[in-house]
């Protein structure tokens, strides 16, 4: 029994060199490509690896990708760099802006206060002309009872543009005698008010 299981398994092996030999000459004489078929049925991890080239970036164009990558980042930071100066430079325009509008505050105040000390001043001269023609008008003791209620500044401004009208009509001013009569009632305020109107030099109305 076991030596017929030998002959066989002599038999298998002979059957199986013939046929592997008769590949190889049918190889041999064109007949048939044996690498082609084995190539066919069973690819390499070689020609894989060639067949795959087309799925992979070559080497030139890796690099042109690492450079795109590296001017995207160039290009990133520049951005980045110059919208900071743009948030700074807005910060500074915003703070210009302001110091702008509280310049124009102040101006527009200090402008109505012109206006008004400017009306307050007409207002005051326009006072003064009245009460100089008023004074002129009157008997000089009455007149005088009344400024002696006033304060020097008031009187002395009166005296002037009563002086003033007077060299306009060409006229004598009764100032000098008003004065006078100040000085019969108050000599020391008399004497006070010739020193103020020495040293007080109106502005030209």
């Amino acid at each position: 029994m076991r030596s017929i299981k030998i002959r066989v398994l002599y038999l298998l092996i002979v059957i199986i060199f013939l046929i592997s030999a008769g590949f190889l000459w049918l190889d041999y004489i064109g007949l048939i490509d044996l690498q082609e078929q084995r190539e066919k049925y069973m690819p390499t991890t070689v020609q894989r690896s060639i067949d795959a080239k087309d799925d992979e970036p070559s080497l030139l164009k890796w690099e042109e990708l690492r450079k795109a990558q590296e001017k995207l980042s160039k290009d990133q930071e520049t951005f980045s760099l110059e919208q900071i100066k743009l948030k700074e430079l807005d910060k500074t325009l915003k703070s210009k802006e302001e110091k702008l509008g509280e310049l124009e505050k102040g101006l527009v105040l200090e402008r109505k206060k012109f206006e008004s000390d400017k009306q307050q001043y007409a207002s005051y001269q326009k006072n003064i002309s009245d009460l100089a023609g008023k004074i002129g008008n009157m008997p000089p003791e009455g007149a005088v009872k009344i400024m002696n209620s006033w304060n020097d500044l008031l009187i002395i401004d009166v005296l002037r543009r009563m002086d003033y009208v007077a060299a306009d009509e060409g006229k004598q001013s009764i100032t000098s005698y008003l004065i006078y009569l100040i000085q019969q009632e108050n000599p020391e305020r008399a004497g006070t008010i010739m020193k103020k109107m020495a040293e007080y030099v109106p502005e030209p109305s």
